[in-house]
């Protein structure tokens, strides 16, 4: 009665796992201002008598007569009596390191949640949250039923649904204890791994667009439960047929403001495919669930402004790619290896090629494919002295219209990097953006087995304005890398992401803004002309440069893509405008007059040239880069990092 309030509950589940938890309980107990729970799911092996007996300071809940385990019901029980302020729910098979809960202790943050920077998939379901984050948003699913998914939910919801953020903290913190697939799945509803990961994956998918797009953010367990029931028939049904492709049709409210025509009516429906190969379709790993298509039932007539897109499945967009990739001339061909590749598409780009492909190479970038777009200058000799660049050309414009609607860059940037092989991450970047890793990262190889772990098919980044101290001092020599002349960057994001929407809000600030006003200030004449008359606006300083081909992510915009990019992870771009190319570039878009409403945004840094080059960029709220930690600091790189105290 006069015990202390623990700061943590370690929360551990036992069905089978005795052998396991021998090894892990001992360390649990050690961690201070800690108190453990353990919920024996009615464990065969008697584990309720054996904790009691070895470690009665334990808490032991029973849960009796369960034959069939379920990790989410499990830990839910073991939460309903945790007196902590914070909730640490750790696997029977996972070992923590001496002190852990003291390091996790002295960073904790109010809006944050803590995870394991995942090597090891075994680590998934290790997690920190608070208590009332938990019980805000109802714990886990106990909906699911099979193997797998219950984690990733979790963390979705408190992501997605809460706002919080995740925390990373060493993985090496703790260890796995190894084990086959057959103890995993000894006491799950469906002995097939792969089985029960069919199921939950395409039941979380499902359920994130019904509460998406109904906004709904919390369904019933009955409904939730109705809907699992209804896809774990769906998919051993296409199992037991050995089918490689299960469909699945889900009605979705219309959650439409606009007003239909008297009479009229619009339903929507969501088509799932879920493929597994078809050679192997009952034991292959995660399958691919991509959301098919979002229409109209064909029976319905709607107006044009309730058209909805499709978004399509893995081997329908590589088909597409592919078929695409006829409207290109292949100038030169590189090998192509498994490793990192970059897409860009290049016009007299003679400075900064030589320091961008330093830059990608020392990422462990090894493939680079590069379109160029007519060049004038020695780029496309430049490039095709280059062992790993494939160069790209053809007879269209930069902004002519193509068959799909689409310009011409938008089409390009979506079929190149898709042609590069299903299941592989490509960066599509100008040469004059160069993407600064965070710290824990030396390599793009590295990100990619972080966001994988994480399931992430996508990642936003953004676009950071870097200029020198003075615009004259852009006339440098072109052998200096453009780190070392444009040195400073405004410490203010120029838009705020929103959880209801995958289009950031822009906010009128960084560099750009301050040339605008200060062109305003010194040439009202230019500043009318080309703000009021011609309506010029503030280029969006953001895009998702990275993709996983094949995942159903696509390009909407030359900044958009079909999905909310993830939250708990964004990257920086270092934005090299001000350089000794800029003056030719600018003259050259004013002729070509092809860029967005005939190369405004080069009119705007034409006049700002012309007035404001003797001018000081320098302001309060410029820094100084001196490396990741810069960009870290001002929030433009949101990977949250954990001190490490080894």
């Amino acid at each position: 009665m006069n015990a202390p309030m623990p700061k943590f509950s370690l929360i551990t589940t036992c069905k089978g796992r005795l052998e396991h938890l021998r090894q892990t309980l001992p360390l649990m107990v050690r961690q201070s201002n800690s108190e453990v729970i353990v919920v024996d799911y009615d464990c065969p092996q008697g584990t309720q008598a054996w904790v009691r007996a070895e470690y009665p300071m334990v808490k032991v809940l029973k849960i009796e007569a369960a034959p069939v385990f379920s990790a989410a019901k499990a830990r839910n029980r073991g939460a309903e009596l945790a007196r902590g302020d914070w909730l640490v729910f750790v696997d029977a098979d996972v070992q923590l390191s001496r002190g852990l809960c003291d390091r996790i202790g002295r960073v904790l943050s109010v809006g944050r949640y803590y995870r394991p920077r995942l090597v090891a998939p075994d680590l998934h379901g290790t997690v920190v949250c608070s208590r009332d984050d938990f019980l805000q948003i109802g714990g886990y699913d106990e909906a699911i039923r099979g193997w797998g998914g219950e984690d990733r939910d979790l963390y979705h919801r408190l992501s997605m649904g809460l706002g919080r953020r995740v925390a990373w903290f060493p993985d090496e913190w703790l260890k796995f204890i190894e084990h086959s697939d057959a103890v995993r799945v000894a006491f799950a509803e469906l002995g097939d791994k792969s089985l029960g990961q069919r199921v939950n994956a395409l039941y979380l998918v499902v359920k994130h667009d019904l509460s998406r797009l109904s906004g709904q953010s919390v369904f019933t367990l009955q409904m939730r439960e109705q809907l699992y029931e209804r896809i774990r028939r769906r998919v051993l049904e296409g199992a037991a047929l050995g089918q490689a492709v299960t469909t699945l049709e889900i009605d979705a409210t219309n959650t439409s403001t606009i007003v239909l025509p008297p009479g009229s009516t619009v339903t929507r429906k969501l088509r799932y495919e879920l493929r597994v190969p078809a050679h192997d379709c009952a034991s292959t790993p995660v399958p691919e669930v991509t959301q098919a298509r979002q229409d109209a039932a064909p029976s319905r007539v709607s107006p044009p402004s309730l058209a909805t897109s499709t978004a399509t499945t893995a081997v329908a967009l590589a088909h597409m790619a592919q078929s695409a990739m006829a409207e290109f001339r292949t100038i030169k061909q590189a090998p192509l290896s498994p490793g990192p590749a970059v897409f860009a598409m290049v016009r007299n780009e003679s400075y900064l090629l030589p320091h961008f492909l330093h830059h990608y190479r020392q990422l462990g970038v090894e493939n680079f494919v590069f379109y160029d777009d007519h060049s004038t200058d020695d780029t496309p000799d430049l490039l095709a002295a280059q062992h790993d660049c494939t160069i790209l050309s053809s007879d269209h414009g930069f902004r002519e219209v193509m068959p799909d609607g689409r310009s011409f860059q938008l089409h390009a940037k979506r079929s190149v990097p898709e042609s590069l092989g299903a299941g592989r991450w490509v960066l599509t970047v100008d040469a004059d953006e160069f993407l600064v890793l965070p710290q824990s990262f030396t390599t793009l190889q590295q990100l990619f087995v972080h966001l994988d772990a994480l399931g992430h098919r996508c990642v936003f980044a953004s676009m950071v304005d870097f200029y020198p101290e003075r615009l004259a001092d852009r006339n440098h020599a072109r052998e200096r890398s453009p780190f070392t002349c444009s040195t400073y960057f405004d410490a203010d994001r120029p838009f705020e992401r929103s959880w209801s929407s995958p289009r950031p809000r822009v906010r009128f600030r960084g560099i750009r803004a301050r040339l605008l006003a200060m062109l305003e200030a010194k040439d009202p004449a230019a500043y009318e002309r080309i703000v009021v008359k011609q309506g010029y606006r503030l280029t969006s300083l953001w895009k998702v440069p990275l993709i996983k081909t094949g995942s159903g992510v696509a390009l909407e915009a030359v900044h958009e893509v079909n999905v909310q990019p993830p939250f708990d992870i964004e990257l920086a771009l270092a934005h090299f405008k001000f350089g000794p190319d800029l003056d030719g570039r600018v003259a050259s878009a004013l002729v070509k007059r092809d860029y967005f409403r005939s190369s405004i945004e080069y009119q705007f840094l034409k006049a700002v040239l012309d007035t404001l080059g003797g001018e000081s960029l320098v302001c309060p709220g410029s820094r100084l880069y001196t490396g990741p930690r810069s960009l870290e600091e001002a929030g433009f790189i949101l990977v949250d990092q954990f001190p490490v105290d080894r």
